[in-house]
């Protein structure tokens, strides 16, 4: 189907969904604006989070007044501007148990995003402008993502942590419609803000390891040029469809081969959000996606499912669990099953948060299943300042011969304002 033709069906089914849902919702006093179509690590969602002074364990000195002035200078800036502006660096490192030459790696990531309301739109219906540059660097001989590779595990052990130049990886517009129960969003953009997302999946606040702070078993293209269109039915249920380049270059500002390769990535997700609790958002969906085949042999089509559900039992226990199925062989991952918990202000401490979690994975390519544990525990040590020790242990490697359980301890510092 041309893409014309495909993204025009897509717009239009969405539409005629949000006029129902428009029509059911007129007679409530207030809409309800929905948060639970980003995942934590989506620009808007990352600017919120740094803007929000959580309790730690130094709340004064000159650290802590140095950052609390930036954040009035942004706040300043946002509301004469509408311009708001966020910094982080996350280095990260860690040190694994297994025999190989280099067993110790080290990665930072540093990242510089915004939003801009340029045209000051209404809050009813706000649009704007977001953007995002990203450079990833050497703090070792070797990246996590190598260590990866060297261990041999089936996914990496500290998701999107290698070696990268300073580039722009987003760039997009965002509009809203319809009382918020309507939302676009066109640029250069990164799919996983919106697909599968749920409270936990950033590898720059929770879990290290990809198959819980990512979902490899997704064939999801690299950020570049592409659509995403969302649809809010009450205070309850969402759509969402997502089109992208199969092709895109992260660090790529061309965009040819959208419009010249006609090779796209395609998803649908529906989910529910049955009731909010003060740390996150109940979440249940289904997500749906293909991939084309691309001009490369080696880069097959292929097509898969995910069911994912989260539920707080209460503001600070909230276990989720995924399951993933990816047909044919465009990825290496063909089942993935992962789940955990996550704790907040555990230990009767209100500067920290704690985590558990397992995933199980199987193959296109080989018999051999594999599996991780990881817990992590952040603390809040300023607020502008986390630390997380981390600890995994990945059992039946499946790219080594070696069939003996794999440590890898972890530690990562995030710094932002």
């Amino acid at each position: 189907m041309h893409l014309a033709t495909k993204f025009c069906s897509i717009f239009g089914i969405l539409l005629l969904a949000c006029n129902v849902a428009f029509a059911t919702t007129t007679q409530q006093n207030s809409p309800t604006t929905k948060k639970s179509y980003k995942s934590p690590q989506d620009i808007t969602r990352l600017l919120q989070e740094d803007q929000t002074m959580l309790p730690s364990i130094i709340e004064s000195g000159p650290i802590v007044d140095l950052g609390k002035k930036l954040a009035s200078w942004n706040q300043t800036l946002k509301q004469k501007t509408g311009l708001a502006l966020g910094f982080s660096h996350t280095p990260l490192w860690q040190y694994a148990s297994s025999s190989s030459a280099r067993q110790f790696a080290g990665a930072g990531d540093f990242d510089f995003y915004g939003q801009w309301h340029i045209f000051h739109t209404s809050q009813t219906n706000p649009g704007y402008v977001g953007f995002a540059f990203e450079n990833r660097h050497h703090l070792a001989p070797i990246t996590p993502v190598e260590l990866s590779k060297q261990i041999g595990t089936l996914w990496s052990t500290a998701s999107s942590y290698n070696a990268q130049s300073l580039a722009l990886i987003q760039l997009w517009w965002e509009q809203y419609l319809f009382d918020k129960h309507l939302m676009f969003r066109v640029g250069k953009i990164d799919q996983t803000d919106f697909l599968d997302a749920n409270e936990f999946q950033t590898s720059k606040l929770y879990f290290f390891n990809s198959a819980l702070a990512d979902n490899p078993a997704i064939a999801f293209p690299a950020n570049g040029l592409g659509g995403i269109i969302g649809v809010s039915f009450d205070s309850i249920m969402y759509l969402i469809a997502g089109l992208g380049d199969a092709n895109a270059d992260k660090t790529a500002l061309s965009c040819n081969s959208f419009f010249n390769e006609h090779e796209y990535f395609q998803a649908v997700e529906v989910g529910i959000d049955p009731k909010k609790n003060s740390f996150g958002e109940d979440n249940y969906h289904i997500t749906l996606w293909r991939i084309d085949q691309r001009t490369d042999p080696t880069t097959p089509s292929g097509y898969g499912a995910t069911i994912s559900a989260q539920h707080g039992l209460n503001k600070y226990i909230i276990p989720f669990v995924r399951f993933s199925y990816a047909a044919k062989k465009a990825l290496v991952l063909k089942e993935l099953f992962s789940g955990g918990i996550v704790i907040n202000h555990p230990f009767n401490s209100n500067v920290s948060v704690l985590g558990f979690g397992a995933a199980y994975g199987i193959s296109n390519t080989n018999v051999r299943s594999q599996y991780i544990a990881e817990s992590f525990y952040r603390i809040q040590v300023t607020p502008n300042v986390q630390l997380t020790p981390d600890l995994q242990i990945i059992f039946n490697p499946i790219k080594t011969d070696v069939h003996n359980p794999v440590f890898v301890a972890g530690l990562r510092t995030r710094i932002y304002l």
